[in-house]
């Protein structure tokens, strides 16, 4: 069983000292299954499972849910004290849970607890105590820190036991060891109380070199890890000595505090230190949230809690680090439970309105896309205007309606947006009409009683621009119309037999005739003729006649969204095929179709994002545990770039991504 996290995000580049808000956690508390906030120790075993150790018991978490065990009085399978503070994997995958003031061995074959320790250590030839650490070697041997008894070197294939204590022969400086850590060459790193560290040949268990930089303190509680380029990073979890950093290969020793070194900490009160996929070091501070320090470029960046913002770290006092297998990073609080963070932990990035950062999305509902000549975006809105997405400089102008200004928008409710052939912007808009945007200034048109050459509706749901050159609009209700711009006025063309008159959708064939998604099925329309007529279909049927929206993919197929199912309409055979929830698609109702750049159908629905291979005829759904930005999309908020990235928005705000970076999510969801 492998662990994966639900939730995957974009890595982002780092500032030299500054709090960064393009970082986003993933949080898991107490109303998600965790049985305490107060996270005490965090730990990935060798089946993939995660384990949290909490003042209310121990949690097991499988990658879709927690799994509780806490102390029974009437069960002595059960854990000896609900107050579990660490946890370490030995030998045979048996859990060392330290609960209360004792430890209990954890059989994962039997899911029962053994309260006291005295049988394991026996049996390992380990005198009694509190194990405080194990390390399992690259070489598959188990190393045991006793908290007064030195260190021991079991060896599961072999079934002996070294031990190194001070004064024997192996001798090492002395034996109350608080952490220990195996290098790139396979040798062993330890520090001891009094802030000795120690490098262990891995074989032998010789003391290879010796370090008294952190010899100031008597008897304090040190962590250590050690880094992928073999660098030490040694910390005091007991004092407020911020961290030393060891160049294994110079020699050369950096303190860093908050007052001193050639970076800064925001808080000398280390908890805990970790190395991401990319080398940076994570280092955990008690009331300073994150300080993430980027050696090679030694720059640094705090993360911190943003009370604004739910996908910043849930509180700045760390009680724990941990990286997992797979490349996770994940933190324990005092008093908010549990945050994760991985570079793709969001695939699905996400732009929305951010009270605390004034360069946000301005509002987050969103109706409709355009990608202009320069690749920037036009963001049309549910109630909150035109909004100019600049996406060199990353920011965003909005244009509303403004009471008393002819030259402002009409309407800040827009639902379709065209750029045509001269580089003009439309905009149909609810109840507003159609408006045109030239040189800052907004042209309006509208319907007008009794004037057959006005726009036939002001409910503008629809703009296509045909081969010609011509452009059409689709509108709620009054049909088809088309923009004469010599005469600057309107021909409307409306269907007197079966279909409505609520134009959805509008797409060109071959043959230079206009396929209409309607509220009552499919039509075509012959712009030669004026003339509508019925898809001609053979065999099969619309999933349902209201069709939300059309699109014509690279193999010229026709597919259709409706409140039903998604349909997929073959012109050579004149048939349909229907696809619905229990083929694979997360919801019948289908908003928007896209195609990615490998030929596979991305669509947005009431219930996330689907994705369907077409060659294997295969469904793969996305929700908001992927970084997506609701359930529930908006129609017509879809837009594939010129640089094949997709856009799909909703209610609140919009995810813009590559079917790259969507990809990299693992097919199980934790």
């Amino acid at each position: 069983m492998k662990y994966i996290l639900p939730i995957l995000f974009l890595l982002m580049r780092v500032p030299a000292i500054a709090q960064s808000d393009h970082f986003s956690f993933t949080h898991a508390n107490i109303t998600d299954g965790l049985s305490n906030n107060q996270v005490n120790n965090i730990l990935q075993d060798s089946r993939g499972f995660m384990w949290i150790s909490t003042m209310s018991g121990l949690n097991r978490y499988d990658g879709y849910e927690f799994k509780v065990y806490r102390h029974d009085l009437r069960d002595s399978t059960t854990l000896a004290d609900d107050i579990v503070t660490r946890i370490a994997e030995g030998p045979g995958g048996l859990l060392w849970v330290s609960a209360g003031t004792g430890q209990n061995i954890y059989d994962p074959r039997t899911e029962k607890f053994t309260r006291t320790n005295d049988k394991a250590l026996q049996q390992l030839g380990i005198p009694a105590g509190i194990i405080t650490t194990i390390l399992k070697s690259s070489a598959g041997q188990y190393w045991f820190v006793h908290p007064t008894a030195g260190l021991y070197r079991h060896d599961p294939k072999s079934g002996k036991t070294m031990t190194l204590k001070h004064g024997a022969i192996k001798s090492i400086a002395t034996d109350t060891i608080t952490a220990i850590a195996e290098d790139a060459q396979k040798h062993i790193w330890i520090v001891h109380h009094n802030g000795i560290l120690e490098k262990l040949h891995g074989r032998t268990g010789e003391v290879m070199q010796q370090y008294t930089f952190a010899q100031r303190l008597p008897n304090q509680n040190y962590g250590l890890m050690v880094d992928a380029d073999g660098d030490i990073w040694l910390y005091c979890t007991s004092e407020a000595r911020g961290l030393y950093y060891l160049n294994a290969s110079t020699g050369g020793i950096v303190h860093y505090t908050q007052h001193e070194g050639p970076l800064r900490l925001n808080n000398d009160i280390v908890r805990g230190v970790t190395q991401d996929n990319h080398g940076q070091i994570w280092i955990g501070t008690d009331h300073g949230g994150l300080n993430l320090l980027n050696k090679k470029q030694q720059r640094i960046t705090y993360l911190l809690h943003q009370p604004a913002n739910p996908k910043s770290l849930s509180q700045n006092s760390i009680t724990s680090l941990y990286r997992d297998n797979n490349g996770i990073v994940w933190f324990g609080t005092y008093k908010k439970g549990l945050n994760a963070y991985h570079e793709y932990i969001e695939q699905f990035p996400l732009y929305r309105n951010q009270s605390y950062n004034p360069r946000s999305l301005p509002y987050d509902d969103v109706n409709r896309f355009v990608e202009d000549a320069k690749g920037n975006i036009w963001i049309g809105t549910n109630g909150g205007g035109l909004i100019y997405f600049n996406r060199g400089n990353g920011s965003f102008t909005q244009y509303r309606n403004e009471p008393g200004n002819a030259a402002s928008i009409s309407s800040n409710v827009i639902v379709s947006l065209l750029i045509d052939h001269q580089q003009r912007l439309w905009i149909g808009t609810y109840t507003g009409g159609l408006e045109r945007f030239e040189n800052g200034r907004f042209v309006h048109y509208k319907h007008v009683d009794g004037d057959a050459q006005s726009l036939p509706n002001n409910n503008v749901w629809e703009l296509f621009e045909d081969r010609q050159q011509r452009l059409w609009i689709g509108t709620l209700g009054g049909g088809l119309a088309l923009y004469h711009p010599e005469k600057n006025n309107f021909s409307t063309y409306r269907h007197t037999t079966v279909q409505s008159n609520y134009i959805a959708s509008i797409l060109e064939d071959k043959s230079g005739q206009l396929v209409l998604g309607t509220s009552n099925g499919i039509t075509r329309f012959a712009p030669q003729t004026g003339e509508f007529s019925d898809l001609p279909v053979k065999s099969g049927t619309l999933s349902n006649n209201n069709v939300i929206c059309l699109y014509e993919d690279s193999r010229g197929l026709l597919w259709a969204g409706t409140r039903e199912g998604l349909n997929c309409y073959d012109a050579a055979a004149q048939s349909i095929r229907t696809f619905r929830k229990e083929d694979g698609l997360p919801e019948n109702t289908v908003l928007n179709i896209l195609e990615d750049g490998e030929k596979h159908l991305w669509m947005s629905t009431t219930n996330g994002i689907s994705r369907l291979d077409y060659n294997h005829l295969r469904f793969k759904n996305y929700d908001e545990a992927d970084g997506l930005q609701g359930k529930e999309f908006n129609e017509n908020a879809a837009l594939q770039t010129r640089k094949g990235e997709l856009l799909f928005g909703g209610s609140n705000g919009f995810n813009l991504f590559t079917r790259t970076t969507s990809a990299r999510r693992n097919t199980r969801r934790p």
